[in-house]
């Protein structure tokens, strides 16, 4: 599946780095390398290996990992999505390439109440010898979903301006979901963050900002929702089947959509990827620049 994705995505102008979970297959893990090696100028793989849990553990120094090589290139590269396994683009590389244009330097980051288990309130969380700018006293921790869209200038401000890996330390000895609360922190709380948002919204309005980064069908209030077509739930979110490709072909806002494997259909994959090919091969271009301009995280900006 990764390279009909890669088929469908591939662009020479564009960078792509693959981060490979330490417990993966070593025969996976073999093929991940040797397709690197057919694309030896824009496709590689991290050279560190993290163990990585569906908790969220070493999700964020997984991704670090490719940020920090991703950094060191000299292509001239402007935004960077962090995906994880399920996810398929949902939009054309011309399509992405526009919206991103319409966001002018803002970071496609979600700014949410965190759930219970994502942050150990018990925890010192007042900054001290966490290496953050001096103007910020305490966080007020926010949570996105991991599949986020990050500008260059965020990504080398992480990686120059900040010592982040304390705080993923500290966020990894909770329970639950950790790896969504990173990037939304930061880009919420700190007022020099490049592309960033605030955290007013949501502490004075109760108003959450959504990304739109996934299209995605949760399972609402323990009840299964009449969306998800292929009746079929993983971890409480719809695992897409051939009964959802009329809903997902009308879904022309977000960038990529969550959940489709493989095992469960592979046909419904293969017809969706031949369907985005077909419209890269057509040139057509379906977006509303208005609507990206007038998202509150473009509008705060």
């Amino acid at each position: 599946m990764l390279e009909q994705m890669l088929s469908v995505e591939y662009a020479p102008h564009n960078v792509y780095c693959y981060s490979l979970d330490r417990k993966a297959d070593k025969k996976f893990k073999e093929r991940i390398r040797a397709l690197s090696l057919c694309f030896p100028t824009n496709v590689f793989v991290a050279d560190v290996e993290y163990n990585v849990y569906s908790s969220g553990k070493n999700v964020s120094r997984s991704h670090l990992s490719c940020l920090e090589e991703l950094n060191k290139r000299k292509e001239d590269w402007k935004y960077v999505v962090l995906l994880q396994n399920h996810d398929l683009p949902l939009r054309t590389n011309a399509e992405l390439v526009r919206i991103f244009k319409a966001y002018n330097g803002t970071n496609d980051i979600a700014t949410k109440h965190i759930i219970k288990t994502s942050v150990d309130k018990s925890l010192d969380w007042s900054l001290k010898e966490k290496a953050y700018p001096p103007n910020v006293k305490e966080l007020y921790h926010t949570k996105s979903l991991n599949l986020i869209t990050l500008t260059r200038a965020a990504v080398n401000f992480v990686l120059k301006e900040l010592n982040v890996y304390p705080f993923i330390d500290q966020l990894e000895k909770s329970r639950y979901g950790m790896d969504e609360v990173l990037y939304s922190t930061l880009n919420s709380n700190l007022p020099d963050f490049p592309g960033g948002f605030t955290t007013e919204c949501l502490k004075n309005q109760n108003k959450i900002v959504s990304s739109m980064g996934r299209y995605v069908i949760w399972r609402t209030h323990g009840k299964q929702t009449n969306r998800c077509m292929s009746d079929y739930l993983r971890h409480d979110v719809c695992v897409y089947g051939v009964e959802d490709l009329p809903h997902i072909a009308r879904a022309r806002l977000q960038f990529y959509l969550n959940k489709m494997m493989p095992s469960f259909d592979y046909g419904a994959i293969f017809c969706w990827l031949s369907t985005l090919t077909a419209r890269r091969l057509s040139r057509e271009i379906d977006i509303n620049e208005k609507y990206y301009q007038q998202l509150p995280h473009k509008t705060f900006k």
